[in-house]
């Protein structure tokens, strides 16, 4: 398949490697692996810095994970509106900026309203990107070939969300919150810089309606 060519049902499947090798696949699988582990990594590490390092009472804490978890799922209401109408590139970079402008207040300080801004940012930053990459995902493959390519992209999805989780205890206790939110930044340009190569892609600019059921 090259370039706008027709994605059916009735096409042979092709193996699982040249389907990778399609640049907008590619960015497809980064954004949304991007996305979860940048998440998972904030986020599991929020209550540690909070409570055990700053001292901050559990229910305070608790406020932030929860307006935190609001702004994952609210921007759920229009982002699939907000895809069709400026596209999965744009919406991707929307909310990959949201992602680094998490880490970056982050950087500004620990206070409460630190923490609540940049879990927030973090929460509609993640709504965006993966929504975005997962929706881009479907223009890339075949519907003979949905099953082997969204496997590969949940694969790296979750273990990286997985990873995330599980570094995220021992980044805080070795370096501290400052040098945490500091890690998702090089891979989300990274993202900032993948989606600028591949915006006038004609797999990156498909309309949404034209997804094959």
């Amino acid at each position: 398949m090259r370039g706008g060519d027709t994605l059916t049902a009735a096409e042979g499947a092709r193996p699982l490697r040249d389907i990778a090798r399609q640049p907008v696949f590619l960015m497809a699988v980064l954004g949304g692996t991007f996305a979860y582990g940048t998440m998972t990594l904030i986020m599991t590490a929020t209550p540690l810095s909070m409570h055990v390092h700053d001292g901050y009472a559990i229910d305070v804490t608790a406020s932030v994970i929860r307006s935190h978890v609001l702004g994952m799922y609210i921007p759920s209401l229009v982002s699939g509106f907000l895809i069709e109408r400026f596209g999965t590139v744009r919406m991707m970079g929307v909310g990959a900026t949201a992602l680094i402008a998490a880490c970056m207040v982050g950087l500004q300080g620990q206070s409460v309203m630190h923490y609540w801004y940049a879990l927030v940012l973090l929460g509609v930053g993640w709504n965006f990107l993966y929504v975005g990459g997962t929706t881009m995902l479907t223009f890339t493959y075949r519907m003979s070939e949905r099953f082997k390519s969204q496997a590969f992209n949940e694969f790296c999805v979750f273990g990286t969300s997985a990873t995330g989780s599980l570094l995220a205890g021992t980044v805080i206790y070795l370096y501290g919150w400052h040098s945490l939110v500091l890690v998702p930044v090089p891979f989300l340009l990274l993202v900032l810089a993948g989606l600028f190569l591949v915006r006038n892609n004609v797999l990156a600019r498909r309309p949404v309606s034209n997804i094959v059921d």
